[in-house]
């Protein structure tokens, strides 16, 4: 066979050597992630979206064997930054401090393994807000070449009044793990992430991301709402402080009062009719096998029978019918107090 002229190869022509079992990938600049679309590769992190709909794949060796699937991703500071650059001005301010909800897929067949709800940074608390969906798969989801490929999707509800427009812009992919999942260890259902609080303030109202596979009740609790300290103005009245304008010791003791307040359980709370909606990833109310009744001690429990099978949203709406009712103010909170 003629020799391979080297001016005309490609980094696709190198053998690339597949990872083995357990797999620690926490950078991207390796061959044996082998398909980044959508990502911009990174060092230190397996990389940052630069659009909407991503895809990794990966290169390993399971033996034939299933393996389980752990996934991190996060928002930072730089994420912001992209926004601003990338969404067009007419989004760019007013989806800026939204949540961001992303599906993930995997496998040969881009089975639906999870969602995650990314909520975006608050000015005064800089770092990162991260998030981990685990899943499994089968050993025949996986290339025969040992090529495993996940797919991170930013969810679009097709609703202006919930969510943004390009939820994965800036997301960062901080690490995928995979390890060997014993043959007779039952696959995880799809999993969620960002789904213990609904402290996700949208547009309209509050919401979260709860599971639907082998769920049939979620309680949610309503807390107080955290503490806003008031500062005098020049004209002698008392107004709320932006976070930009106060002193360090003065955003430390308003982080206080609100980890002092949210544990607060509003018994008085009233919950108008209609005003619990829940979605599925595609925005379409699901109706069918669902039932929303009110609880104890400003309780709603949101049952979803057998037939829901994925992922869903649970939408409070905090001025349902464009009116807001007493008691009923947006900015209480809402905790999953259980998953039954």
């Amino acid at each position: 066979m003629a020799e391979r002229n080297p001016g005309m190869t490609t980094t696709f022509d190198d053998v690339v050597t597949p990872l083995t079992l357990p797999v620690d990938l926490t950078g991207g600049a390796v061959p044996e992630a082998m398909v980044m679309d959508g990502i911009v590769r990174g060092q230190a992190i397996v990389g940052r979206t630069r659009s909407n709909d991503t895809m990794l794949g990966l290169k390993f060796d399971n033996g034939g064997r299933p393996v389980r699937v752990d996934l991190e991703l996060s928002a930072d500071e730089a994420t912001e930054k992209w926004w601003r650059v990338r969404v067009p001005e007419e989004h760019r301010e007013a989806d800026l401090t939204l949540p961001r909800l992303v599906s993930i897929r995997a496998g040969q067949k881009a089975r639906l393994v999870g969602a995650a709800l990314v909520t975006q940074l608050a000015e005064d608390s800089p770092g990162l807000t991260r998030v981990a969906v685990s899943f499994d798969l089968d050993a025949d989801e996986i290339d025969p070449e040992g090529l495993l490929m996940i797919e991170v999707l930013g969810v679009s509800l097709g609703r202006d009044d919930l969510l943004d427009v390009r939820p994965a812009l800036g997301l960062r992919y901080d690490a995928v793990r995979v390890t060997e999942r014993g043959a007779d260890e039952p696959r995880l259902p799809a999993q969620v992430s960002g789904g213990h609080t609904i402290k996700a303030r949208t547009r309209h109202g509050w919401m979260s991301v709860v599971p639907g596979e082998g769920v049939t009740s979620v309680e949610l609790e309503a807390v107080d709402a955290p503490l806003q300290l008031a500062a005098l103005t020049k004209k002698n009245r008392y107004t709320r402080v932006g976070a930009k304008a106060m002193r360090k010791g003065t955003r430390i003791a308003r982080s206080q009062a609100r980890q002092a307040v949210s544990s607060v359980v509003n018994t008085s709370f009233s919950v108008p009719d209609g005003a619990v909606e829940v979605l599925d990833l595609q925005g379409r109310p699901v109706t069918e096998g669902v039932s929303v009744t009110r609880g104890p001690a400003g309780r709603l429990v949101v049952t979803l029978a057998e037939s829901v099978t994925e992922p869903v949203l649970v939408h409070i709406d905090t001025k349902p019918q464009g009116r807001r009712s007493a008691g009923f103010l947006g900015a209480t909170e809402w905790a999953i107090v259980g998953v039954h």
